[in-house]
């Protein structure tokens, strides 16, 4: 009965001194994660510019149409044409910017009269995040174990791992008759 207690205390050290340098021989990583998130649209209107200068083409280009006067066809200003296209509301949007790690720059303008009327911007802006995990990864685990049978054998276990292959050694102790085994095992961890 001391020869079971000597067995069982062997083991239990051989597995609390297996833990313990299973617990120094972890390999410390750090694993870094980056994420692009979009913020909240921002939308506002800039006062329109206060007009610098203003110039006359020596050349301007006018709307002209063709008028039959006297069985003769005279090219003319089309005022009504230059009347209606001075009137016209024309709406101009553009992206400045729009990229993954920034975000997205849109301007807009409205043009009536000859005159800008409207000059906005929407810009969604992206966060970046940056978030860094440790993984430990052991670079040896060492294994122990103890067991019964039903016919009464005894057994005890110790071994090595790395990465997913192990090896361990068994010793088993048949009780019924009286006999000591000793094995080796493979084991592949997946």
């Amino acid at each position: 009965m001391d020869k079971y207690i000597r067995i069982i205390l062997g083991t239990i050290i051989l597995v609390l001194i297996g833990f313990l340098l299973g617990r120094c021989t972890d390999e410390v990583k750090t694993v870094t994660t980056v994420k692009y998130i979009k913020g909240k649209t921002i939308t506002d209107s800039i006062k329109v510019p206060t007009l610098i200068t203003e110039s006359i083409p020596a050349k301007p280009i006018y709307i002209i149409k063709s008028v039959i006067k006297d069985s003769v066809t005279v090219q003319v200003v089309d005022t009504s044409e230059i009347l209606k296209d001075w009137t016209i509301k024309r709406s101009y949007r553009e992206v400045v910017l729009d990229n993954d790690t920034t975000g997205k720059l849109e301007i807009n303008a409205d043009v009536q009269y000859n005159r800008l009327q409207k000059l906005g911007y929407s810009f969604t802006p992206v966060e970046k995040i940056i978030e860094s995990t440790i993984v430990k990864n052991p670079k040896l685990e060492l294994l122990g174990g103890v067991g019964a049978t039903l016919n009464g054998a005894l057994n005890c276990q110790v071994g090595i791992l790395k990465n997913h292959l192990g090896v361990t050694y068994m010793y088993t102790r048949d009780n019924v008759n009286n006999r000591n085994y000793h094995g080796l095992n493979v084991l592949f961890r997946y």
